[in-house]
């Protein structure tokens, strides 16, 4: 009686009791798993980028120590030490290795950015109404990505285009003399 209740008129499985799990699951479309893959990709290049900047402030740091010091420190990074003469191309080469990463970086996280004001006003009501640290900290670094957007390719093209003025004395030279001619006023 009951194998004929479940073949007969469909009335045998409750509507609630037709859903099993994995049963039709193969059938499904896939979703994509490239937003998973975008967002490894974006966490790798900002661990990247910030061991990058880490390392960069240290050695940008030793001018504190002495000239000397950060004069050494430049001459080993264009190779000096290991070939007998400097080749500053060697910091073009690194140069341009963390352009495009900082590249990448950026357009891997801007799909995370608000695309428009409807969603800008969506988001700031979402972070006033929590109060949450976590969604402040990620308020804060679109904001300084942002930032950072238009003010690292700049000194990253003066970098890749001068590399023999890296060190304390083109430095100091730099911010003295031409500090000012960026915006006009000399």
């Amino acid at each position: 009686m009951a194998g004929a209740q479940e073949e007969g008129d469909g009335e045998g499985m409750s509507k609630s009791g037709e859903v099993i799990v994995g049963v039709g699951l193969a059938d499904r479309p896939r979703k994509s798993r490239w937003p998973a893959r975008m967002d490894v990709a974006q966490s790798a290049s900002g661990l990247i980028l910030g061991l990058f900047m880490w390392g960069h402030m240290f050695f940008v740091s030793t001018i504190l120590i002495s000239n000397d010091a950060m004069w050494m420190v430049t001459k080993a990074f264009e190779g000096q030490f290991f070939f007998g003469r400097a080749f500053p191309q060697l910091v073009s080469v690194v140069v341009t290795i963390v352009f495009v990463l900082f590249m990448v970086h950026a357009f891997l996280a801007m799909r995370k950015f608000p695309a428009d004001y409807r969603q800008y006003r969506m988001f700031i009501g979402h972070k006033n109404l929590l109060h949450h640290s976590d969604t402040s900290l990620w308020w804060l670094q679109v904001v300084t990505g942002f930032l950072l957007f238009f003010l690292g390719p700049p000194h990253l093209y003066q970098m890749l285009v001068q590399p023999e003025g890296i060190g304390p004395y083109g430095s100091a030279d730099r911010v003295w003399s031409e500090m000012w001619d960026c915006i006009g006023w000399s």
